[in-house]
């Protein structure tokens, strides 16, 4: 699991990449997207792919 933080301020960004394969993941993602958490509705989702070629500011 890796948390991942700001890089000036080092505080948590609210969220987490854990690495899961098959039903395995398949099986944590139905079993905790939208539970509750300390208050807090949990969104458990897959990598979605990155798309390539545009770079970071969308048009030129």
């Amino acid at each position: 699991m890796k948390l991942v933080r700001d890089v000036f301020s080092g505080k948590c960004k609210g969220f987490a990449l854990i690495d899961m394969e098959g039903h395995e993941a398949r099986a944590a993602i139905a079993g905790l997207d939208g539970k509750d958490f300390k208050g807090r509705s949990l969104r458990v989702n897959e990598e979605k792919p990155k798309a390539k070629g545009r770079g970071r500011g969308g048009r030129r």
